[in-house]
């Protein structure tokens, strides 16, 4: 086998079929050990072999596996290549402990610190994984069409009895080993690596009911009574959106997580969404542009769980597709949270200033092919948002009364699938 990783893609004969994570947390020593089950399926269309590649953090230390032996690790793909064992089939299970830092940069699970109102120091891990991240947190094929089932178990000390885990699925059940409690989440179906997450805090959350779906906002302590906007925010996009998809939300639970340190506004992992705590407003002493921010971004957030999650994209050269979209979908539906907003008139202005980004010799088309893994960061700007928001803002002039139509029959048709941006046209 080869120690380096061809493309910057994976081409394997074995692909992931669903991942069972044990994390166990240790907050006081910013540590986690992890066990992990993989089980594989047989990928068509690639030659049968027993070589397989799984992305892998330079940082993670492998302890043990099983059902596989490791052949080579490629420090710059940040791939694990692996040996599978026997003559493997759909089933083949790998396993693998490790452990890791929960370190300061927000990426893969990392630390996030906060201070109550009496000045004391709380500690917090959350993650952060899009778009190549996943691979610091667990081993994974960390790429967007790479579908798998997702289980997470999170293992705390009694100590932290009272601290909240959050995960993308809810919580199935708790129990006491010992000195340990156990927080077993449900299984998420077929999704992307980069849209799991984890939350570990002493966090505390209000809550309503939104098309037969549970949806919290949740805070650190002491913050919650600054929620009720963004929980009104969030329910009111999640009944929008399933209106103009013409498709039900399809996890059990919505969560908002306000996160103390976070890198970007928002992230749409599904059923967990992460953002920045200036979602958290007094509806009444908030000034309109900062109420008009909060609403377009958990507005855009939330439409990902159709563009983006339910279809996602099948690499990241159509991070436009996804994103230009959800921020056309943040404005239109903020726009009918609150009309006297005029958020379209803020959404034009948007897409005047990417176009005056495109002006410079730096710039680059909305769809522009990814040959490094180190590439990928550096599309996420105005062109593939705002830019692509406007592209969306034309398709939507062009298809007229055929628009809403044409958007709900793309999501019924590739849910839980991948797309290319040809296959918008189609």
């Amino acid at each position: 086998m080869s120690s380096a990783t061809n493309s910057v893609k994976l081409h394997n004969p074995f692909v992931p079929s669903s991942y069972d994570l044990h994390v166990s947390v240790d907050l006081a020593n910013w540590r986690y050990e992890g066990k992990e089950k993989v089980v594989l399926r047989r990928s068509p269309g690639v030659e049968a072999s027993r070589e397989v590649q799984l992305h892998c953090g330079n940082s993670v230390n492998i302890q043990c596996v099983t059902g596989a032996a490791i052949a080579g690790r490629d420090e710059k793909a940040g791939t694990l290549q692996l040996l599978l064992d026997g003559e493997p089939a759909d089933g083949h299970t790998v396993t693998f402990a490790f452990s890791h830092e929960i370190r300061e940069e927000m990426r893969g699970l990392y630390r996030a610190v906060f201070k109550t109102s009496d000045g004391a120091e709380h500690r917090m891990a959350a993650t952060h994984f899009e778009p190549t991240a996943a691979r610091l947190f667990y081993i994974c094929q960390d790429e967007p069409s790479a579908r798998a089932d997702f289980t997470l178990h999170v293992s705390l000390p009694s100590s932290m009895a009272g601290f909240t885990v959050l995960s993308n699925g809810p919580l199935k059940s708790k129990e006491t080993q010992g000195d340990t409690v156990i927080h077993h989440f449900e299984t998420i179906p077929a999704v992307p690596p980069y849209l799991t997450s984890c939350f570990v805090g002493e966090l505390e959350f209000v809550g309503t009911t939104a098309c037969g779906i549970p949806v919290k906002v949740y805070t650190t302590v002491g913050k919650s009574y600054k929620a009720a906007f963004a929980l009104k925010t969030t329910a009111f996009a999640l009944e929008y959106f399933e209106k103009f998809f013409k498709c039900k939300y399809p996890l059990p639970k919505l969560d908002v997580v306000a996160v103390p340190d976070f890198p970007i506004g928002g992230m749409e992992n599904w059923g967990c969404i992460a953002c920045v705590e200036s979602i958290l407003l007094e509806e009444q002493t908030s000034s309109v542009v900062s109420l008009k921010r909060a609403a377009s971004l958990i507005c855009h957030e939330v439409s990902h769980n159709w563009f983006g999650n339910l279809v996602t994209i099948n690499w990241w050269e159509g991070l436009w597709l996804k994103e230009g979209f959800a921020s056309w979908c943040g404005y239109d539906a903020a726009h009918h949270l609150e009309p006297s907003w005029k958020l379209n008139e803020d959404a034009a202005m948007e897409v005047t200033g990417a176009l005056v980004t495109d002006m410079y010799e730096h710039s680059h088309p909305v769809e522009v092919p990814i040959h490094d893994p180190a590439e990928i960061t550096q599309i996420f700007d105005d062109i593939s948002y705002s830019k692509g928001m406007g592209l969306v803002f034309m398709l939507q002039a062009f298809l007229g009364e055929k628009w809403a139509a044409s958007v709900a029959h793309y999501i019924q048709k590739h849910q839980y699938s991948d797309t290319r941006t040809i296959q918008l046209w189609q």
